[in-house]
């Protein structure tokens, strides 16, 4: 079973590390884990920078 607290550490890690692309795939396989709606709020937060950092703009602006 994954660790939530690991994978978000993971992901937070990833996107401060400019690893983008990682993180967008960490912070997608913790949202399927349905976490509880704060963590889900900076989840989505989080997820919506990245993609601007990707240049998927559009994405991003539905995860705020």
């Amino acid at each position: 079973m994954t660790n939530p607290n690991k994978l978000f550490n993971d992901a937070l890690n990833a996107q401060t590390s400019d690893y983008h692309h990682k993180a967008e795939k960490l912070y997608q396989k913790l949202l399927k884990l349905d976490p509880e709606l704060h963590a889900k709020a900076t989840i989505f937060y989080n997820l919506g920078l990245v993609k601007m950092s990707l240049n998927k703009y559009k994405e991003a602006a539905t995860l705020f």
